[in-house]
């Protein structure tokens, strides 16, 4: 509805009813990736919807997240410098998921271990454990401190059998990787060889990565498309040939048979 006025000193206005304003965030994701060395195995993949801050070195607030599972002051701007108690003043983090993350490697690293036990004093599932070890030639428990996993307890025979981790606040020093994916640009960027082999084994021989090309997902898989672009608009014509791809997210190598429109057909680990 248009309002006109009719004298010198008004306007006109513009009026408008029922209706509604809706914004869909760019920000989509987060990978946090680590590795503490090439001889451990054990992997853990966690979902962890709250906590994560946008990518910026705006460290002086006002930077306002619009985002599903953003933590804020009551300003709505992000919150920075996250730690934990018994570490305060030693290090800290860039967002809340980054501390829960530094804690699960820092968990991780340590031993899961089946115990034989007799049980002294009172005991609930949440206490830490300590244990006299009566074989320290095996694996030494004496002065370890552990939580309960699986576990049976006979309280008639005061014998406890079961499965325990080792806990401590040391520190795991490792390098974490964070990909964020904000919406600018919707591919992910794999460092590839420059070169093609006739066969996984020789793509695998390939040692340098002066290419960069991009695919939907962080680790790429059989029926993927690799493009050109970050858009991805324009498919890497592959020529069915092999090419070694270095994973940074995964810290990995593959190598991936591409055809001419992109596809991948097939996949070997280097």
């Amino acid at each position: 509805m248009l309002i006109q006025g009719s004298g010198v000193n008004t306007q006109s206005a513009l009026i408008i009813g029922d209706f509604e304003i809706t914004q869909e965030s760019q920000y989509r994701s987060v990978l946090m990736t680590a590795k503490i060395n090439n001889t451990n195995s054990y992997r853990k993949d966690v979902l962890f919807p709250h906590g994560y801050n946008i990518d910026t070195t705006n460290l002086l607030g006002d930077t306002r997240p619009g985002f599903l599972g953003a933590i804020t002051d009551v300003d709505g701007n992000q919150i920075y410098g996250w730690y934990m108690q018994e570490r305060l003043g030693t290090d800290n983090y860039f967002s809340l998921a980054h501390l829960m993350f530094q804690n699960y490697i820092n968990m991780l690293r340590q031993n899961l271990i089946n115990i034989d036990s007799s049980i002294y004093g009172l005991l609930t599932a949440t206490d830490v454990m300590t244990f006299t070890d009566t074989d320290p030639a095996q694996i030494s428990v004496t002065g370890k401190k552990y939580i309960i996993g699986s576990t049976t307890f006979d309280s008639q025979q005061n014998e406890l059998i079961g499965t325990v981790l080792q806990v401590d606040n040391t520190h795991q020093e490792v390098t974490v990787t964070t990909v964020y994916d904000n919406g600018i640009g919707i591919g992910i960027a794999q460092n590839v060889h420059n070169g093609a082999g006739l066969s996984s084994a020789a793509a695998c021989l390939f040692n340098t990565y002066t290419l960069t090309k991009y695919t939907e997902q962080f680790l790429p898989v059989v029926n993927d498309v690799v493009y050109n672009d970050i858009d991805l608009t324009l498919p890497f014509s592959g020529g069915t040939l092999w090419y070694k791809f270095f994973i940074p997210y995964f810290n990995t190598t593959r190598s991936y048979r591409i055809n001419a429109s992109g596809v991948i057909t097939d996949v070997s680990t280097c």
